[in-house]
Protein backbone atom coordinates (compact mmCIF):
# COMPACT_ATOMS: atom_id res chain seq x y z
CA UNK A 1 0.00 0.00 0.00
CA UNK A 2 0.88 3.53 -0.99
CA UNK A 3 1.72 5.68 2.08
CA UNK A 4 2.19 9.34 2.69
CA UNK A 5 5.83 8.29 3.33
CA UNK A 6 6.26 7.62 -0.09
CA UNK A 7 5.98 11.94 -0.69
CA UNK A 8 8.57 12.76 2.21
CA UNK A 9 11.26 14.92 0.86
CA UNK A 10 10.39 15.52 -2.95
CA UNK A 11 10.54 18.38 -4.18
CA UNK A 12 7.35 20.42 -4.14
CA UNK A 13 6.33 22.90 -7.35
CA UNK A 14 2.74 23.75 -8.76
CA UNK A 15 1.34 21.42 -11.78
CA UNK A 16 -1.29 21.37 -14.41
CA UNK A 17 -3.98 19.18 -13.54
CA UNK A 18 -4.33 15.27 -15.12
CA UNK A 19 -7.01 13.44 -16.01
CA UNK A 20 -8.30 10.46 -16.20
CA UNK A 21 -9.82 8.86 -19.26
CA UNK A 22 -13.41 9.90 -19.25
CA UNK A 23 -14.37 6.25 -19.14
CA UNK A 24 -12.93 3.35 -16.96
CA UNK A 25 -13.38 0.46 -14.91
CA UNK A 26 -11.34 -0.90 -12.41
CA UNK A 27 -11.11 -2.38 -8.70
CA UNK A 28 -10.19 -0.97 -5.30
CA UNK A 29 -8.91 -1.82 -2.06
CA UNK A 30 -8.77 0.59 1.24
CA UNK A 31 -8.19 0.45 4.76
CA UNK A 32 -10.13 2.97 6.32
CA UNK A 33 -9.73 4.62 9.78
CA UNK A 34 -12.52 6.77 11.47
CA UNK A 35 -13.33 8.06 14.58
CA UNK A 36 -17.06 9.87 15.36
CA UNK A 37 -19.65 9.92 12.99
CA UNK A 38 -22.89 9.23 13.29
CA UNK A 39 -23.29 7.25 16.08
CA UNK A 40 -19.80 8.44 17.75
CA UNK A 41 -17.80 5.09 17.41
CA UNK A 42 -13.80 4.87 16.13
CA UNK A 43 -12.91 1.50 13.99
CA UNK A 44 -11.44 0.43 10.85
CA UNK A 45 -13.49 -0.66 7.56
CA UNK A 46 -11.59 -2.55 4.91
CA UNK A 47 -13.13 -2.65 1.55
CA UNK A 48 -12.86 -4.04 -1.61
CA UNK A 49 -14.74 -2.32 -4.37
CA UNK A 50 -15.54 -2.68 -8.39
CA UNK A 51 -15.69 0.58 -9.85
CA UNK A 52 -17.04 2.23 -13.27
CA UNK A 53 -16.40 5.94 -14.22
CA UNK A 54 -18.40 7.78 -16.99
CA UNK A 55 -17.55 11.38 -17.42
CA UNK A 56 -19.21 11.41 -21.03
CA UNK A 57 -22.21 10.32 -19.40
CA UNK A 58 -21.81 12.29 -16.03
CA UNK A 59 -22.11 8.64 -13.80
CA UNK A 60 -20.30 6.19 -11.70
CA UNK A 61 -21.44 2.66 -10.05
CA UNK A 62 -19.19 1.28 -7.44
CA UNK A 63 -19.96 -2.22 -6.06
CA UNK A 64 -18.70 -1.77 -2.45
CA UNK A 65 -18.30 -5.07 -0.27
CA UNK A 66 -16.28 -4.15 3.07
CA UNK A 67 -15.51 -5.74 6.56
CA UNK A 68 -16.22 -3.65 9.60
CA UNK A 69 -16.26 -5.40 13.46
CA UNK A 70 -15.32 -8.65 11.54
CA UNK A 71 -18.55 -8.55 9.48
CA UNK A 72 -19.28 -8.49 5.78
CA UNK A 73 -21.35 -6.03 4.39
CA UNK A 74 -21.96 -5.08 0.82
CA UNK A 75 -23.92 -2.35 -1.43
CA UNK A 76 -23.92 -1.00 -4.85
CA UNK A 77 -23.73 2.41 -5.13
CA UNK A 78 -24.82 4.92 -8.35
CA UNK A 79 -24.53 8.64 -8.85
CA UNK A 80 -26.22 9.88 -12.22
CA UNK A 81 -26.46 13.13 -13.32
CA UNK A 82 -29.26 13.03 -16.40
CA UNK A 83 -31.70 15.85 -15.50
CA UNK A 84 -31.80 18.37 -18.41
CA UNK A 85 -33.53 20.46 -16.47
CA UNK A 86 -30.69 20.56 -13.61
CA UNK A 87 -27.39 19.25 -15.50
CA UNK A 88 -25.39 20.42 -12.19
CA UNK A 89 -27.76 18.30 -9.85
CA UNK A 90 -27.20 14.71 -9.51
CA UNK A 91 -28.67 11.24 -7.73
CA UNK A 92 -26.96 9.49 -5.53
CA UNK A 93 -28.85 5.63 -5.30
CA UNK A 94 -27.48 3.43 -2.51
CA UNK A 95 -28.63 -0.16 -2.14
CA UNK A 96 -28.04 -2.16 0.54
CA UNK A 97 -28.02 -5.86 -0.95
CA UNK A 98 -28.30 -8.23 1.91
CA UNK A 99 -31.55 -6.18 3.01
CA UNK A 100 -32.71 -5.06 -0.63
CA UNK A 101 -33.63 -1.61 0.70
CA UNK A 102 -32.29 1.67 -1.57
CA UNK A 103 -31.57 4.94 -0.02
CA UNK A 104 -31.51 8.15 -2.60
CA UNK A 105 -29.88 11.20 -1.47
CA UNK A 106 -30.05 14.73 -4.29
CA UNK A 107 -26.50 15.84 -5.09
CA UNK A 108 -26.14 19.40 -5.20
CA UNK A 109 -22.73 19.67 -6.30
CA UNK A 110 -21.56 19.40 -10.00
CA UNK A 111 -20.36 15.79 -11.19
CA UNK A 112 -16.28 15.54 -10.15
CA UNK A 113 -13.91 15.00 -13.30
CA UNK A 114 -11.31 12.55 -11.86
CA UNK A 115 -8.35 15.02 -12.11
CA UNK A 116 -5.60 16.32 -9.79
CA UNK A 117 -6.63 20.42 -9.56
CA UNK A 118 -4.57 22.82 -10.88
CA UNK A 119 -3.53 23.59 -7.53
CA UNK A 120 -1.88 20.32 -6.70
CA UNK A 121 1.66 20.09 -5.62
CA UNK A 122 3.42 18.30 -7.61
CA UNK A 123 5.83 16.10 -4.96
CA UNK A 124 7.97 14.02 -7.80
CA UNK A 125 8.66 11.07 -9.63
CA UNK A 126 9.49 7.73 -8.30
CA UNK A 127 9.30 3.66 -9.20
CA UNK A 128 6.59 1.34 -7.74
CA UNK A 129 8.81 -2.35 -7.47
CA UNK A 130 11.59 -2.58 -9.27
CA UNK A 131 13.80 0.53 -9.92
CA UNK A 132 14.84 1.14 -13.51
CA UNK A 133 13.24 -0.71 -16.71
CA UNK A 134 11.40 -3.60 -14.83
CA UNK A 135 8.98 -1.03 -12.63
CA UNK A 136 5.96 1.09 -12.78
CA UNK A 137 6.80 4.96 -13.04
CA UNK A 138 4.71 7.18 -10.76
CA UNK A 139 4.00 10.55 -10.21
CA UNK A 140 3.17 12.17 -7.07
CA UNK A 141 0.61 15.32 -6.32
CA UNK A 142 -0.44 16.87 -2.72
CA UNK A 143 -3.67 18.28 -2.43
CA UNK A 144 -4.26 20.46 0.82
CA UNK A 145 -8.29 21.94 1.04
CA UNK A 146 -10.39 22.59 3.66
CA UNK A 147 -11.30 19.65 5.49
CA UNK A 148 -8.99 17.19 3.77
CA UNK A 149 -5.01 16.20 3.23
CA UNK A 150 -4.80 14.36 -0.18
CA UNK A 151 -1.52 12.30 -1.33
CA UNK A 152 -2.29 11.23 -5.01
CA UNK A 153 0.35 9.05 -7.27
CA UNK A 154 -0.73 8.41 -10.69
CA UNK A 155 0.87 6.94 -14.31
CA UNK A 156 1.22 8.93 -16.48
CA UNK A 157 -0.19 7.40 -20.38
CA UNK A 158 -0.33 8.68 -23.65
CA UNK A 159 -2.09 11.55 -24.70
CA UNK A 160 -1.37 13.51 -21.12
CA UNK A 161 -3.81 11.17 -19.22
CA UNK A 162 -2.85 9.70 -15.98
CA UNK A 163 -4.21 6.31 -14.49
CA UNK A 164 -4.67 6.08 -10.63
CA UNK A 165 -2.26 4.36 -8.23
CA UNK A 166 -2.82 5.12 -4.97
CA UNK A 167 -4.49 7.56 -2.92
CA UNK A 168 -4.16 8.49 1.06
CA UNK A 169 -6.99 10.88 2.10
CA UNK A 170 -6.98 12.52 5.72
CA UNK A 171 -10.71 14.06 6.28
CA UNK A 172 -12.81 15.21 8.44
CA UNK A 173 -16.75 16.20 7.75
CA UNK A 174 -19.02 17.28 10.65
CA UNK A 175 -18.06 15.00 13.74
CA UNK A 176 -16.52 12.24 11.79
CA UNK A 177 -12.64 11.79 11.32
CA UNK A 178 -11.08 9.36 8.46
CA UNK A 179 -7.62 8.21 7.29
CA UNK A 180 -8.08 6.12 4.00
CA UNK A 181 -5.45 4.50 2.18
CA UNK A 182 -6.41 3.21 -1.74
CA UNK A 183 -5.11 1.33 -4.29
CA UNK A 184 -5.85 1.10 -7.60
CA UNK A 185 -5.67 -2.26 -9.66
CA UNK A 186 -6.88 -4.07 -13.06
CA UNK A 187 -7.79 -0.50 -14.76
CA UNK A 188 -9.05 -0.99 -17.86
CA UNK A 189 -10.50 1.62 -19.90
CA UNK A 190 -14.16 1.74 -21.33
CA UNK A 191 -17.19 0.88 -20.07
CA UNK A 192 -17.95 -3.44 -20.54
CA UNK A 193 -21.31 -3.16 -19.81
CA UNK A 194 -23.87 0.29 -19.42
CA UNK A 195 -26.53 -1.38 -17.88
CA UNK A 196 -24.66 -1.41 -14.45
CA UNK A 197 -25.56 2.25 -14.29
CA UNK A 198 -29.50 1.05 -14.66
CA UNK A 199 -31.34 2.85 -12.04
CA UNK A 200 -31.77 -0.55 -9.46
CA UNK A 201 -35.24 -2.12 -9.10
CA UNK A 202 -34.73 -1.97 -5.17
CA UNK A 203 -35.09 2.12 -5.79
CA UNK A 204 -38.82 1.96 -6.94
CA UNK A 205 -39.81 2.04 -3.13
CA UNK A 206 -37.09 4.36 -0.81
CA UNK A 207 -36.09 3.92 2.79
CA UNK A 208 -35.78 7.64 4.59
CA UNK A 209 -32.29 7.05 7.00
CA UNK A 210 -28.76 8.54 7.39
CA UNK A 211 -26.89 5.80 5.57
CA UNK A 212 -26.63 7.56 2.55
CA UNK A 213 -24.72 10.52 4.22
CA UNK A 214 -22.07 7.95 5.32
CA UNK A 215 -21.74 7.14 1.91
CA UNK A 216 -20.93 10.54 0.52
CA UNK A 217 -17.64 10.53 -0.60
CA UNK A 218 -16.71 14.18 -1.64
CA UNK A 219 -12.97 14.30 0.44
CA UNK A 220 -11.61 11.74 -2.52
CA UNK A 221 -9.97 13.27 -5.74
CA UNK A 222 -9.78 9.76 -8.12
CA UNK A 223 -11.13 7.05 -6.06
CA UNK A 224 -15.16 6.62 -6.22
Amino acid sequence: MLTLAVFLGAVVALSSACCTPDQWEGGEAAVVGFSGGFHDKNGMVKEFNRVSYDYTNKRTHVSLYYVYDGKPHEYKMLTRYDDKQNPEEGKLYVVDVKEKKCHTKTLSKPFRQSCTPKEAKYTGNFTIGLAGAGGLHADGYEIEGEGYSVNLAVSMIKGGACIPLGEAVAAKKGRMSTLSDITFVNITPGIKDASIFDVPKECDKVTEGELVEEMIRDQYFMAL
